[in-house]
């Protein structure tokens, strides 16, 4: 015996009606979420000074050689799609001295990023080789100084 209602709802679903419904609610609910994470992005660009890039974490690992590496995450707090940064930290040591490299005789450290894409709202982890300041355990002081965008425009610190 067929079900009363299963002709009603498969002309429903088979009718295009259902699918129109279905994703203008759908394109609502992303528009709705859209505007929710730029206004989020917004707030928290403004609680970081309006660096572009917040660091949420900094870490080190070694490599298959066994020098450090530093790791640094971050975030994308803007609108635009981030296509490089510079950033410089401070290595220190177990004992927390800074770790001088022998070229530069500095224990700060100037890196660089290219060839990647970092959406809006989106975060990820970029490491550097510490060959030069090879008792490094621990990274200070990071501090993002200059942002290139997909559109060519650059945010630079004061």
């Amino acid at each position: 015996m067929e079900s009363k209602s299963y002709n009603k709802a498969y002309n429903h679903f088979s009718s295009g009606e259902f699918k129109s419904v279905y994703l203008a609610q759908l394109e609502k609910l992303i528009e709705e979420s859209t505007a929710k994470l730029k206004q989020l992005l917004k707030q928290a660009l403004i609680k970081n000074n309006n660096v572009p890039l917040q660091v949420t974490d900094a870490y080190i690992t070694y490599s298959v050689i066994d020098t450090p590496e530093a790791n640094i995450q971050v975030i994308n707090l803007t609108e635009k799609k981030i296509v490089s940064f510079d950033v410089t930290f401070k290595c220190y040591d177990n004992y927390g001295d800074p770790v001088i490299n022998p070229i530069s005789k500095s224990s700060l450290f100037k890196g660089t990023t290219q060839t990647f894409e970092l959406p809006s709202g989106r975060n990820m982890t970029f490491t550097w080789d510490l060959l030069w300041q090879a008792n490094t355990s621990s990274l200070r002081n990071i501090t993002i100084t200059k942002v290139a965008y997909s559109d060519g425009t650059v945010w630079k610190r004061k």
